[in-house]
């Protein structure tokens, strides 16, 4: 079996060396970069599986190295690791593409789950064609779940659903109507016992909503309770027709 390959990118050595013994015991191959423009790089030379990015570098921070392997592939997961926990670092991280945020602060168990989930969520989107050419539509937006790319009125926005994104939207609108908590959510999209901080989700769910324009109201917060999809006429009941 190949073993699942994860650039590691931070620009202190101990935190480096740590991260790479941590995950070369977990059967994973792993590259290291020290720098923003190393981590470029690397990443042209050859895309991995994962990025582990810390977010405070010296030469160029994380949201910088993100946004350019963003424009460079759409979907290598990108997981941020940093030690700046507000919801306002959260949101600017999400927006820029990245498909979870870590604290440094989470211990190993948390890291290594985190990482795991992200990279079955990402094989399960991309494995075998299975959402091959399938859209969801969400009122006046459509969603192709091969590009991640919104149209309007059937005219292209220019924006661009990470995978995380399209995996929530997919969730709700096949639930369409029905409450779901974050705990459901969460499960539906990664599998059972599988993590996401609720922060992280809202920060998601945020990022969805601007992107899909006024249809973005269909996707409504319970306070407290959950997210729905609320299928009005017009808006898809579920994945949408096959193309």
């Amino acid at each position: 079996m190949t073993r699942r390959d994860i650039l590691i990118v931070d620009d202190e050595r101990t935190v480096r060396t740590s991260y790479r013994i941590l995950f070369e015991r977990e059967g994973y191959s792993v590259r290291l970069a020290r720098s923003g423009a190393e981590a470029l790089r690397l990443f042209s030379a050859r895309r991995p599986d994962l990025v582990l990015l810390d977010v405070d570098m010296a030469d160029m921070n994380g949201y910088a190295v993100c946004k350019a392997m963003r424009a460079a592939d759409a979907k290598t997961p990108i997981v941020f690791l940093t030690a700046m926990e507000s919801d306002a670092d959260q949101l600017r991280g999400l927006g820029l593409g990245a498909d979870d945020y870590v604290f440094k602060s989470a211990s190993n168990s948390v890291l290594l789950a985190r990482v795991s989930s992200t990279l079955a969520r990402h094989g399960e989107i991309c494995c075998a064609g299975r959402f091959e050419s399938r859209r969801i539509d969400v009122g006046r937006a459509v969603v192709d779940l091969d590009s991640l790319c919104v149209c309007i009125d059937g005219r292209p926005t220019g924006e661009k659903l990470t995978k995380t994104e399209a995996d929530i939207l997919r969730v709700l609108v096949a639930a369409a109507g029905r409450l779901l908590s974050d705990d459901e959510i969460v499960s539906a999209m990664r599998g059972k016992n599988q993590v996401m901080e609720p922060s992280t989700l809202r920060s998601h769910i945020t990022h969805l909503r601007a992107k899909l324009g006024t249809a973005g109201s269909l996707l409504v917060n319970e306070a407290g309770a959950g997210y729905r999809f609320v299928c009005t006429r017009g808006a898809g009941g579920g994945l949408g027709a096959r193309e």
